[in-house]
């Protein structure tokens, strides 16, 4: 059974407005914290500027034009983020977009390798820094179980991480958190395994 408000319209097409998913229907009882995230998030989607951006009232990346793909069957991503804000913030970002599909959520690199197999995703969007498994040391048993998956490093630590060191241990790429939304969307249209 669907979740309310996950499935409902949504386009990403210029004739036509983004829809919001119903908060109320996602979140009852949590929706006037949750607000305050959705609206950042809407504005960073119409604006093209990073969520952290918005939240610091910011200016908007340079070059941030979205980018359009012609696809005939939306991409089933899987989410893997400790933050349940972060998790929420990807799947409205990605539930707003017709090439992609939220099939689950995972909290660490345990509960991940647990999803991916019980859903086989497309795409896997994963965290690095993670409490029990992290996503380092997830990554290439996500690799071995998804071996024609899209794994992407969706982090604020890719410092700490070496690129090389990540893309050896099975990643298709890697997406800092401050990069805007839309560009996150880009570059998993953009990056096939």
């Amino acid at each position: 059974m669907a979740r309310p408000g996950l499935n409902g319209p949504s386009v990403n097409h210029p004739s036509r407005p983004f829809v919001w998913p119903d908060l109320n229907a996602m979140l009852p009882g949590r929706v006037h914290k949750r607000g305050i995230l959705a609206q950042n998030l809407k504005e960073s989607l119409e604006t093209g500027m990073s969520p952290a951006d918005v939240w610091n009232h910011g200016q908007p990346e340079k070059g941030g034009k979205h980018m359009s793909a012609t696809i005939t069957r939306s991409r089933r991503v899987l989410i893997v983020d400790d933050s349940e804000d972060v998790r929420l913030m990807l799947r409205f970002a990605l539930s707003g977009d017709d090439r992609f599909e939220v099939l689950g959520e995972a909290t660490d690199g345990a509960d991940a390798l647990e999803q991916a197999w019980r859903l086989a995703p497309d795409y896997v969007l994963l965290d690095l820094a993670m409490p029990n498994v992290d996503g380092r040391r997830a990554l290439p048993r996500l690799r071995e179980s998804l071996p024609d998956a899209t794994i992407v490093i969706f982090t604020a630590h890719e410092q700490r991480y070496a690129t090389e060191d990540l893309m050896e241990r099975g990643a298709d790429g890697v997406v800092r958190k401050t990069e805007s939304l839309l560009h996150l969307r880009d570059t998993l249209a953009a990056i096939h395994h």
